[in-house]
């Protein structure tokens, strides 16, 4: 079943742990939820220039998962895995 998409994102930043997502929603400000996301500010266009999320667990598979989802939800040039 294809996802929907919820919009674009220049840039999402992977944590992987709680601690992780925490730091870099804190250093950002990410105060504003977009689905799974955070973002900076809500956008009517629904443009962002920079998205964060958590993967669901530890492990090569599931930040490749939640690298696969951020792609087909918001459609990045670039995924960055931050932290561990």
């Amino acid at each position: 079943m294809k996802r929907k998409r919820l919009g674009t994102a220049r840039i999402v930043l992977v944590g992987i742990i709680d601690e992780e997502l925490k730091a870099i929603r804190d250093v950002g400000a990410f105060t504003q939820a977009l689905g799974r996301y955070y973002v900076p500010a809500l956008a009517a266009n629904n443009k962002y220039d920079i998205a964060v999320c958590r993967a669901d667990s530890w492990g090569n598979l599931a930040s490749g998962e939640a690298a696969s989802q951020a792609i087909e939800d918001l459609r990045p040039y670039f995924v960055f895995l931050v932290g561990i």
